[in-house]
């Protein structure tokens, strides 16, 4: 039975690195940012400005137990000054994950292409304002041997969903971190089942 994506709220999984053998499975190129300007600034400095404003403010209103620590959170991928401050409070949760996060998956829909199944970006680097996010290409090639799953380069291309998410993934894990960024359509649960179990990684 297919399961059908298409809330404005996108997945998002903090996982330890683990040992793969790296393949080149991606072209040597660079995603550039589709939304910077209107949905949140342009500038860099400004983008990090208002992006810590966010987080610190969330921060301070978060009533979550210091021994809780969420390992994925949902969260929306609208403009910085529609949901921003909701966007902030799942962040600010997942602040001392920090020294022991290497990688963070986005799982979200996608308003723009017309697919079936799950996609991947073939990117090599997602540029933002502020710097560039390299992709996990050893977890990218674990999940190309799952079925359903291959690349669309256009879909990743014209979709903000994911991208909205980066100045806060920036933030939170600093200069280091490698992004994995899928989007999902129609996909059956079967699909969805292995692709979380794929990420998921230990506890």
């Amino acid at each position: 039975m297919p399961v059908k994506f298409s809330v404005v709220l996108f997945f998002l999984f903090c996982l330890l690195p683990f040992d793969l053998p790296a393949q080149t499975v991606m072209a040597q190129r660079i995603r550039y940012p589709v939304a910077a300007g209107t949905f949140y600034p342009r500038d860099a400095r400004e983008l990090a400005r208002r992006t810590a404003d966010l987080i610190e403010s969330a921060d301070r209103r978060l009533r979550l137990p210091a021994s809780e620590i969420p390992k994925a959170i949902i969260v929306p991928h609208n403009a910085f000054y529609f949901s921003g401050d909701v966007a902030a409070a799942g962040y600010a949760a997942l602040r001392r994950l920090k020294p022991f996060v290497k990688r963070v998956v986005l799982i979200g829909s996608s308003h723009q292409g017309q697919y079936f199944g799950i996609s991947l970006s073939q990117a090599k680097y997602w540029e933002m304002p502020d710097r560039q996010f390299e992709i996990d290409r050893e977890l990218t090639e674990k999940l190309l041997k799952i079925q359903g799953i291959g690349f669309d380069s256009d879909a990743h291309e014209a979709e903000s969903s994911l991208e909205m998410q980066l100045p806060f993934v920036s933030a939170v894990f600093g200069k280091d971190v490698k992004i994995m960024p899928i989007l999902v359509e129609d996909a059956s649960i079967e699909q969805v089942s292995d692709l979380i179990a794929a990420v998921w990684g230990g506890p």
